[in-house]
């Protein structure tokens, strides 16, 4: 286990953590998860699970207008956004809490189609479920996934691509593990799709796993490993994602977008969670920067504070609901 989340760690480029939102938090039992339904009304028949990159929260899914633009597509889809930090890869216990606390109380409240939308860490958390559970995922969209360390890429590449790789390796860790079965897998291949920027820190990695996918499963455009690609590239799937249409309208009141955060970076070395109205080329503070976290509904709100405790007040949206009187704690990991 040791050797599995150092190595992750490495890759992600954890020694350029800054701020407190990237501290490490606590992996909290059952994961948070937040539900962001299509309507109050009826249940969609498409659930999309999105999970954040390494520096992200669930909440930027919303402040970069993830949600918004998925209702206002006409998709009939609900959304819920886990909160599947860094925590729960140090711990060892990532699938199995998205397992247990995300796709399974899905299948319990009745969606039969679910999808997987993951950024960076987010990307890599989704292809792992998919690998462990593929009979439960109609889907992944990973947007610039996280696809190993570089020395186990190098090793991919030396051999002559994945099956070359897969014919003599024997991993025992995620990332080797997620090689070998992306080389050998068959059906549950059909059901990824890679969209990256050409310029994504990843991309070396990104392109390799490109050759294993149909063509048209695969979208890489201008830009680096930020939130601005990221738009470009959910912009961009919005046009052909395969997934039902809806007869419900939909009114941008149900998603809360704060009015402060609309700007646009263009710098390509910002930290995964650093939302885009928060970068600008001068690197001067915005209001954003100043804004609590979470704002759940009128009266509930998270401060910086709180989250680099991993303490959450949650709204009814969010299960579980959590309040720093609420004494949590990093849970035990699960060998």
């Amino acid at each position: 286990m040791q050797r599995r989340t150092g190595l992750a760690l490495a890759g992600l480029g954890m020694a350029a953590l800054a701020g407190c939102r990237w501290l490490p938090r606590a992996a909290m039992v059952p994961m948070p998860v937040r539900r962001e339904p299509l309507s109050p009304r009826a249940q969609a028949p498409l659930l999309v699970v999105m999970l954040p990159g390494v520096y992200s929260l669930p909440q930027d899914f919303i402040d970069e207008g993830f949600v918004r633009t998925l209702h206002a597509s006409g998709y009939a889809a609900d959304v819920w956004l886990a909160d599947s930090h860094l925590g729960y890869v140090e711990n060892g216990t990532m699938l199995a809490r998205l397992h247990d606390d995300v796709v399974a109380p899905a299948q319990r409240a009745g969606y039969r189609r679910i999808w997987l939308v993951g950024i960076s860490l987010g990307g890599f958390a989704a292809l792992g479920l998919l690998r462990r559970q593929p009979e439960s995922i109609d889907g992944v969209l990973a947007i610039a996934p996280y696809v190993g360390r570089p020395e186990l890429l190098q090793q991919v590449a030396a051999a002559g691509g994945a099956a070359a790789y897969a014919g003599t390796a024997q991993p025992d860790d995620l990332e080797g593990n997620l090689w070998t079965w992306l080389a050998r897998a068959t059906t549950p291949i059909e059901k990824i799709h890679l969209y990256t920027g050409s310029q994504d820190r990843f991309i070396a990695g990104q392109r390799l796993m490109a050759a294993l996918l149909a063509q048209d499963h695969v979208q890489e455009l201008p830009g680096n490993h930020n939130w601005p690609a990221w738009n470009a590239l959910w912009a961009r799937w919005l046009t052909r994602a395969p997934w039902p249409r809806s007869g419900v309208p939909y009114s941008a009141s149900t998603t809360r977008v704060p009015a402060a955060r609309n700007g646009r970076s263009t710098r390509a070395d910002v930290p995964d969670g650093t939302t885009s109205a928060a970068k600008s080329t001068s690197g001067a503070t915005t209001k954003a920067e100043a804004a609590p976290i979470f704002s759940l509904d009128a009266s509930t709100t998270v401060s910086a504070a709180q989250a680099c405790n991993a303490r959450f007040t949650a709204a009814s949206s969010w299960s579980p609901v959590l309040s720093p009187a609420s004494g949590c704690t990093p849970v035990t990991p699960m060998k």
